[in-house]
């Protein structure tokens, strides 16, 4: 299954990672990244500029993982 969310963010990392020079988050007038404003934390700013990606997104499988074992005894339906 695609999972659009984890290839924009790659696909950014890799345009960060190929232009450093040149990459950069803009801001508005506030001085506030406008990709912080969309994401809605400054951590995906920051795992993108750390080029953590990959590990991001596996511990992100791994916690749902997690989530549905503990999730399976509240059930009603399955």
């Amino acid at each position: 299954m695609s999972n659009p969310l984890k290839s924009s963010l790659e696909k950014i990392e890799t345009i960060a990672q190929m232009y450093q020079s040149e990459f950069k988050f803009i801001t508005n007038d506030q001085g506030k990244y406008f990709f912080d404003l969309l994401a809605g934390t400054r951590d995906l700013k920051q795992i993108i500029l750390k080029r953590t990606v990959q590990p991001f997104f596996e511990a992100c499988d791994k916690e749902l993982e997690d989530f549905k074992k503990q999730r399976e005894s509240y059930l009603l339906y399955k």
